[in-house]
C-alpha cells in the first residue's frame, strides 16, 4: 500500500532532544499538541488553545492540564502569557493563555544541568552513607 504526503500532512515532528528529556506521556502529548497548533496556524512559535480544548483532546481535566503546562514551563519548553478578550458589551475578560514554544537547545541544556545536579546529590548521599557505615 502506498502512502502520499497528503496523508501525513497533520503529523508533527517532535525534536529528538525533547524525546530525550524524559517527559511523561501527558507532558509529551501536550507539548506535541501545542507544537502542532503553532505550525497548523502558520504561527512560528505561539498558539492559544483553551485549557478545556487541551483537556478534551487528551481526556483529562483542566487542573491536570494546568499541572503539565506548568511542568513544561518549568522545563523551559514553553512560556505562557495571559490574554484579554472584549465582550460585545465592551467588558474585558480573561482569555485563553498564549503558549509560546521556546528553544529546544536551551531546554535540553537545562535538562542536562538538572540531571547532573541530581546525580551529584545521589553520589554525595552514597558517599555519606558508605562513610557512616565504615565509621
Amino acid at each position: 500500500m502506498m502512502f502520499t504526503i497528503k496523508e501525513y500532512k497533520d503529523l508533527v515532528e517532535v525534536p529528538a532532544k525533547v524525546m530525550m528529556m524524559n517527559l511523561n506521556p501527558y507532558e509529551l502529548a501536550i507539548y506535541s499538541f501545542l507544537l502542532y497548533l503553532t505550525r497548523k496556524h502558520k504561527s512560528q512559535k505561539s498558539c492559544h488553545p483553551s485549557m478545556k480544548t487541551i483537556g478534551d483532546t487528551f481526556g483529562i481535566n483542566k487542573n491536570t492540564v494546568l499541572k503539565y503546562v506548568r511542568s513544561l514551563e518549568d522545563k523551559l519548553l514553553i512560556e505562557t502569557y495571559p490574554t484579554k478578550i472584549f465582550t460585545k458589551s465592551g467588558k474585558t475578560q480573561n482569555g485563553n493563555l498564549r503558549y509560546v514554544i521556546l528553544s529546544v537547545e536551551n531546554a535540553f541544556k537545562n535538562y542536562q544541568e538538572r540531571k547532573q545536579q541530581e546525580n551529584l546529590k545521589k553520589l554525595a548521599k552514597l558517599n555519606y552513607e558508605s562513610q557512616t557505615k565504615n565509621a
